[in-house]
């Protein structure tokens, strides 16, 4: 097979481009980026890791990628400057030491699950920074046809380590695809009884074109993001 057709035939090719610019995520792109990040405080680092997670998810697919290889570059500083001076090996171990975490880690089983998931996602970054030339291989494996890793979180990537999870994976979407092209999910009688319950809220009353418009687009921010969630670690 042609370098060019690869393009066409696999839709992570992208990830094999070393173009050594802002979209790049090679090794010395990635540490360039580490070492671009000026302020590596605790405190700044975790706020910056928390600022780019949902900001750019309804927007296209190569937004939401590099969104996503931010979070991977802040959560691998992250936990090298939070297990720099520690004798403690597990960044959870270490978290639920610190004060800033106690009230997490000590908390409800709401705070106690934000809590998990929040150290799952360095641990992850980490990972994913260490092992990304591997789980590129396996994202532009023949066999991965049906999956595009731009659409990733950063869980889905660290998953991605496994060939066989992606294989799994890519016959699942294919699968998911397939049953989709035969289905149609939602008759025009569906959307005007959902357009109608939404005229009973009365939110469309005195609204011009402007205010529908953007009513709309928040709707379909909505329902993105909650379908997103339900296919994302």
């Amino acid at each position: 097979m042609a370098f060019h057709d690869m393009e066409t035939f696999n839709p992570n090719f992208f990830l094999l481009v070393t173009q050594h610019d802002a979209t790049c995520f090679c090794l010395p792109c990635r540490n360039r980026q580490v070492q671009a990040i000026g302020d590596k405080r605790e405190a700044s680092l975790r706020n910056a890791l928390l600022q780019v997670i949902p900001n750019e998810r309804r927007n296209r697919a190569d937004m939401l990628f590099q969104e996503t290889m931010k979070q991977i570059v802040y959560g691998k500083l992250y936990k090298d400057v939070c297990m720099a001076t520690t004798t403690y090996k597990l960044f959870k171990c270490w978290a639920k030491k610190q004060p800033i975490y106690i009230p997490y880690a000590e908390g409800n089983a709401t705070r106690r699950r934000e809590f998990n998931l929040h150290c799952k996602l360095v641990n992850d970054a980490a990972f994913v920074f260490q092992h990304w030339e591997t789980i590129v291989d396996n994202l532009t494996d023949w066999r991965m046809d049906s999956i595009d890793a731009r659409t990733f979180s950063v869980g889905y990537f660290a998953k991605a380590y496994s060939i066989n999870w992606c294989v799994e994976y890519n016959q699942k979407v294919k699968n998911r695809c397939s049953k989709k092209s035969d289905e149609k999910h939602y008759s025009k009688d569906d959307i005007n009884g959902i357009f109608q319950h939404i005229l009973s809220t009365g939110i469309l009353d005195n609204a011009d074109m402007g205010i529908a418009s953007a009513i709309g687009q928040n709707i379909e921010r909505l329902c993105v993001d909650y379908a997103r969630r339900n296919n994302r670690v």
